[in-house]
């Protein structure tokens, strides 16, 4: 998990996005441990889908954390875009930043 967070913040703008993106893997673990079953004398996974209360909070959680998550992307994106724009000369500033003689 190491290795894959500093490749995310290596290729995203910082940190926040990677723990954004670190606090999908609780949910998502939980998710495919309650569908999957290891057998430790076989060493077989199998499909074993039990549905538990915690069950219900962790897709609770994946629904609100996916999506948080996917527009947290976007903005920034957008952001970024944004930035590049004005780096350009291509910003929409007000014209009190300009002396219009």
């Amino acid at each position: 998990l190491n290795l894959f967070s500093l490749l995310l913040v290596s290729a995203t703008e910082g940190c926040v996005f990677a723990s954004v993106v670190g606090c999908l893997s609780a949910p998502l673990a939980t998710a495919f441990w309650s569908l999957f079953h290891y057998d430790y004398d076989s060493d077989v996974i199998s499909w074993r889908p039990g549905w538990t209360h915690t069950s219900a909070f962790t897709l609770a959680s994946a629904c609100l954390l996916l999506p948080a998550v996917i527009a947290y992307n976007v903005f920034a994106i957008k952001d970024v875009k944004d930035a590049k724009k004005e780096e350009k000369g291509y910003s929409d500033v007000s014209s009190s930043e300009y002396e219009w003689d």
